[in-house]
């Protein structure tokens, strides 16, 4: 008998054994997952900007505080299982979660804002006044 080779079956099994190593790297003690949301953080000349998906939460499940140039990010995606329903797959993660960043500039943190809207949560940390580019004019003598 004749097969045909798959030059992704490969790629495919090696995905999948990843996969599984991964799955059971993020257990915890206990058994249950342990997430981290997915964050972006970005930079103009007068702010830090960070955005993280949190689908699924509300603002008042998000906690978020900053000491020094030190910003964390917390909260819980409760379980609420659905009556009647029988589940096949459960692939989201639920639980609480931690998330912490050393910005690694002087900020202005009595202005951050924070922002949630269609489950992202936006924090826009201003640098602080003294860090903020300054152009210097160079004179002719």
């Amino acid at each position: 008998m004749i097969r045909k080779y798959d030059p992704f079956k490969d790629f495919i099994i090696l995905k999948d054994t990843f996969k599984a190593l991964e799955d059971g790297l993020s257990k915890s003690e206990e058994g249950s997952n342990v997430w981290a949301p997915r964050v972006d953080i970005s930079e103009t000349e007068a702010n830090i900007i960070v955005r993280s998906e949190l689908a699924g939460l509300s603002k008042e499940d998000i906690k978020i505080d900053v000491t020094g140039d030190t910003l964390n990010i917390s909260g819980e995606r409760k379980w609420v299982e659905k009556e009647n329903e029988k589940y096949h797959k459960i692939e989201r993660f639920y639980g609480a979660f931690n998330r912490t960043f050393s910005i690694g500039v002087p900020i202005n943190a009595d202005d951050i804002k924070a922002s949630f809207k269609d489950g992202v949560l936006e924090i826009i940390i201003p640098k602080a006044e003294k860090l903020k580019q300054k152009k210097i004019e160079i004179t002719s003598e």
